[in-house]
Order: C-alpha cells, then sequence, then structure tokens
C-alpha cells in the first residue's frame, strides 16, 4: 500500500480533529437527556434550598435558649405547635418558644437551630432539651446545596443521572444538547461474505462493521451498516455518495485484497474537498488508517485485519463521533498504570499497541498477528508502548486503556 504520509498520532489529533464539527443543536426534556452532551452552559434560575430547611427530625429553636443544656441540666421550652411537611410557616420563632419539625421541614423567620429528637423529651406543652446547638445546627441554608446563577454544567458535559436530578430541582426542564451523530459503515472487498455464508476458498466472513457496529452502540450511537461492496471503484463511489446523504460520518472497512487499496483514497477524492487529509499513521497495529473530511463530513478508511480495524476505531474513529457529538472529552485516556507483566519488545519509532490480560496489576501480553481475532477476546485491555521506546521490561509501568 503507498501512503501519502506517515504521521504520529498526535498530529491526527491536533490538526485533523479540530476540523470536525459538532452536530446541530436541539432542545430536549431534561428527564429525556440521559448521556447527552450539552450545548451551552447551564445555570441555576433559583437557589437551592429555596428556604431553610431542617436536615433531622426534632425541634425548631432559638439556639441561645438552649445553651448550658445538658442532661443533668436540661432547658425546658414551650412547645407551641408542628410545623408540617410542605408547610410554609406564616409565623415568626419567639424566644422561649420550639416546634416539633421533620427532616425536609421549612423553618419558621426567627429560628436558628434545630435540636434532633435523641436529645429532648416532650411533656404536654414543654420540650425538655438535655443538648444545647449552635447557630445553623442541623440546618440547610438558602442557596446551601446550589445558588442562583451558578453554573451547573458546562457545554460539552455528558448529562449523568444526578446531573438530571439537579437540573430538574432548579427547575430547568428543557435542555439544549447536540444531536447523536448517525454513522455508517461499509465494508469492502471481494473477498467478503456475510457471516451466516457457509465460507469457500478465498472467502472470509466479514466481521468487522460488526466488531465496530457494536464498539460504536456501546457508547449510544445509532450506526448503520452498509451491503458488502466488492471491488468496483464505481460501486465504492457510489456507496460512499448514498452514505454521506443520511450520516455525520462514514467509515469504510477495508478489505484486504489489493483493489480495495489501489483505489480508496482516488475514490474519496473524487467525491469531495479537501478529501484525504492524512493517510498512514506511525502506530501498530493500525497504520493504514485514512483520514478524510468530504463536504465537512469525516470520511475513515479503517485497516482490513480485525484487530487493526479495532484500535483504529479505538484510537481515532470513536474519538471523532464524541467530537461531532459536543463532547468536551473525546480523546481515549489510559484507566490506569499497571506493571508490564514480561518483557515486551517494540520497534523504535513505531507507537505499539498490545492486547494483555490482567493478573492483579501485572499486564500480560498477548502476542499476536493483527489478523488474529481471538487476541481481542482474550485481552482484558490494550498497553500502550511509546514510538521513542524500544519495548519495555518486565515491571515496568505502563498505561492500560480498558477495552
Amino acid at each position: 500500500m503507498e501512503f501519502l504520509k506517515l504521521v504520529k498520532k498526535e498530529v491526527i489529533y491536533e490538526e485533523y480533529f479540530p476540523l470536525i464539527k459538532p452536530t446541530d443543536i436541539e432542545e430536549i426534556d431534561v428527564k429525556n437527556a440521559l448521556s447527552r452532551v450539552l450545548a451551552e452552559d447551564v445555570a441555576s434560575p433559583e437557589d437551592l434550598p429555596p428556604w431553610r430547611r431542617s436536615t433531622v427530625d426534632g425541634y425548631v429553636v432559638y439556639a441561645e435558649d438552649t445553651k448550658g443544656a445538658s442532661s443533668s441540666n436540661p432547658v425546658f421550652l414551650n412547645l407551641k405547635g408542628e410545623i408540617r411537611m410542605g408547610e410554609l410557616p406564616g409565623f415568626k420563632l419567639k424566644r422561649g418558644e420550639a416546634y416539633k419539625i421533620y427532616t425536609g421541614g421549612i423553618l419558621p423567620d426567627g429560628a436558628t437551630a434545630v435540636v434532633m429528637n435523641e436529645y429532648t423529651n416532650e411533656i404536654k406543652n414543654i420540650v425538655e432539651i438535655s443538648k444545647g446547638v449552635q447557630d445553623g445546627e442541623n440546618i440547610v441554608h438558602v442557596g446551601e446545596d446550589i445558588r442562583r446563577g451558578e453554573i451547573l454544567k458546562r457545554k460539552g458535559d455528558i448529562l449523568r443521572p444526578q446531573d438530571i436530578g439537579a437540573l430538574l430541582a432548579v427547575g430547568i426542564n428543557n435542555v439544549k444538547v447536540y444531536r447523536k451523530p448517525f454513522i455508517s459503515i461499509i465494508p469492502t472487498g471481494d473477498e467478503l461474505v456475510e457471516p451466516e455464508t457457509k465460507t469457500q476458498p478465498g472467502k472470509i466472513r466479514e466481521i468487522n462493521t460488526f466488531v465496530i457496529k457494536n464498539l460504536f452502540i456501546s457508547e449510544g450511537y445509532e450506526v448503520k451498516r452498509y451491503r458488502i461492496i466488492r471491488d468496483s471503484k464505481e460501486e465504492f463511489i457510489q456507496a460512499i455518495k448514498e452514505c454521506l446523504k443520511e450520516s455525520h460520518m462514514v467509515l469504510i472497512a477495508g478489505g484486504s485484497s489489493k483493489g480495495t487499496r489501489d483505489y480508496t483514497v482516488e475514490a474519496i477524492n473524487s467525491i469531495g474537498k479537501p478529501g484525504v487529509l492524512f493517510h498512514g499513521v506511525h502506530i501498530k497495529p493500525g497504520k493504514p488508517t485514512i483520514f478524510a473530511i468530504i463536504d465537512d463530513r469525516p470520511v475513515l478508511g479503517l485497516p482490513g485485519h480485525p484487530v487493526s480495524s479495532f484500535i483504529s476505531s479505538f484510537l481515532f474513529a470513536l474519538p471523532v463521533a464524541r467530537k461531532l457529538e459536543g463532547r468536551s472529552e473525546f480523546l481515549p485516556h489510559p484507566s490506569r498504570w499497571v506493571k508490564a507483566g514480561r518483557n515486551i519488545p517494540s520497534q523504535n519509532g513505531r507507537e505499539e499497541w498490545i492486547r494483555v490480560k490482567m493478573a492483579g496489576n501485572s499486564a500480560i501480553p498477548i502476542f499476536s498477528e493483527s489478523a488474529i481475532i481471538s487476541s481481542l477476546v482474550k485481552a482484558d485491555g490494550l498497553v500502550r508502548i511509546p514510538l521513542e521506546k524500544e519495548g519495555v521490561h518486565e515491571g515496568e509501568e505502563v498505561e492500560f486503556y480498558k477495552i
């Protein structure tokens, strides 16, 4: 395969990714916004709580009235009544008075603390207090949870269950989010047959697109798999054009036949501008990845071997989808640092991604060719060997990426 130019992975991140623009914006119900990406900052329109509330079951008091109270020297206050849940007290607490209150109940004006039930004893219209409280004790103050005008979530943040709860709590019922990108995958190659087909000499079951499709589905994306395209330049171009009409992103799962390799770049460049921007990355596996943009839509050509295709999708295609979705964090990050369970050789000048099986905190390398799908099945994750290193020694720390 002829490469236009081999570049470091970081060059792709720094020069190709900034060209990826987010999808359109839509406004949706917060209750249906789980895992969606915000298209704007969201500020609270009100304080939470909007009133002072009790954090315990007990009695609202003036803290000063309980000063010095103990089991041997209790304080006695006049019990004036009860504050029911959901009731906004329409009175002001006076010195020497107490009102029964429940967790979450709203405090009346004048109250400065709440005494827990455990330190009280109710005798008709008197409440006996055996432990003093300080000003503000057992109280949530106005805005203590969330302040009016406070930025709750930033543009590019992914909404989690707790975020949805907080937004609803301050009266935010709709949010603006980026549309989920729709992705098309085109399998290519004369040697490919559908997975349910009985294989014949020279033919292989097409599995790469199903691996990639489910990788994207696992992050909530909608994916369409196109039919297998044979080694016909005209058919190939037509397939890309059709996918571009309905998709935010097109992935080309390359076969291993020479015909496919020969015309892929030429076909992409013939469809629209700017076309292929990078062709080939200093990584193994995944070196022959193609990065293109056609009329503002990313088009990526993935390698034909299963492991190469998966790693290229993990490092590039999936992050492109996240960028399309407007995420502020879209690049892969290591889950943690682990120790190499064995010596792992590597070629200087090429970043290698090694499949590993974890044994405690030790990463045991799975050495195999990129055509071996079972190496991914056995792996718990990947470790990265930087391109400036000639391997790592047993016991040396390496970055671990869970897959």
